[in-house]
């Protein structure tokens, strides 16, 4: 492995891990898990055929991926859930189905500039990009 004065020549993934832990755990902006498992911050997860569920928060969906596509809603009353919140996060969600679905955010945040754990419809054959730009809030 190169050091920051002599880096190496080809890109090595332990010492991207390496560079990626130390922040999240300076700056705290990066998910622990991601990292964790090795994966390049450039590269999205997808979490597909997300089936809405749940006509609460607590029932909803927990969404899982960076970009994901919710092709299910059954009445337009399911949810899905958003990860909780963190500085810097963004959460695209894609409906595909044929129903309105309910977005929560995670359990004692808000989706602005709706009140906090109250739900967003997003229509379908729409997507929306959540954005946080600090810590409990999605815009």
């Amino acid at each position: 492995m190169g050091s920051w004065a002599d880096p190496p020549d080809k890109w090595d993934p332990r010492w991207g891990r390496a560079v990626l832990q130390a922040l999240d755990q300076r700056l705290g902006i990066l998910d622990a898990n991601k990292v964790a498992a090795g994966r390049n911050i450039s590269q999205r997860f997808c979490h597909d055929g997300v089936v809405a569920a749940g006509t609460t928060q607590a029932a909803a969906t927990q969404l899982m991926g960076d970009i994901c596509r919710v092709t299910s809603v059954a009445t337009g009353s399911e949810g899905v859930k958003l990860p909780s919140a963190r500085a810097g996060m963004r959460v695209t969600v894609i409906n595909t189905g044929t129903m309105t679905s309910q977005v929560y955010p995670y359990l004692g945040q808000r989706v602005a500039p709706s009140g906090t754990n109250a739900a967003v419809g997003l229509a379908p054959q729409a997507k929306r990009m959540f954005e946080a730009p600090a810590d409990l809030i999605w815009y």
